[in-house]
């Protein structure tokens, strides 16, 4: 439980807490009150969060990473935060304890790579380049002790594609 949701036997203790602890009903309703408002959510799967708090957030005030980085070949693959951070920003993450504040920041970067890739026109060959890696890896980010990488799908999106999809 603890190493998916961050929290660790401290955080459930008033007296022991790090964090700042509120009620599900008060995180409720500042969600509600945000989604009421027109906020837009950006975020990594964020049908999960807004289905653990039975809240219904209309498609056009959520930018999901994980539907950003999807190709219609593939529809199916839904592609890790974890593996997506790595190959794209160069940023190992999600090494320890799941810290969803590490998460919020990596989404938030993703979309504006997302954007800066749209806008140059090579975010087709950004997207093709990460599916043949993440083929060749099983999508998956190897452990190692360093935190940063370099990001392979950029270098290749900017030199041409390691290969193809098929």
């Amino acid at each position: 439980m603890f190493r998916y949701s961050g929290i660790i036997k401290d955080d459930l203790d008033p007296s022991k807490s790090t964090k700042h602890l509120t009620t599900l009903k008060c995180v409720y309703l500042k969600v509600l009150h945000l989604v009421e408002r027109g906020c837009i959510f950006v975020g990594h799967a964020l049908v999960n969060d807004f289905s653990a708090l039975n809240i219904h957030v209309p498609a056009k005030q959520m930018i999901d990473t994980v539907e950003l980085f999807r190709i219609p070949q593939v529809p199916q693959r839904l592609i890790s935060l974890q593996f997506l951070a790595f190959y794209l920003l160069g940023e190992k993450i999600q090494d320890g304890i799941h810290d969803s504040v590490e998460d919020a920041r990596v989404a938030l970067k993703l979309y504006r790579k997302w954007e800066e890739l749209n806008k140059d026109g090579t975010l087709d060959s950004a997207l093709n380049n990460l599916y043949v890696i993440g083929k060749q890896t099983g999508f998956r980010v190897e452990h190692t002790p360093s935190s940063k990488s370099i990001s392979p799908v950029s270098e290749a999106a900017a030199g041409g594609a390691p290969g193809n999809l098929e």
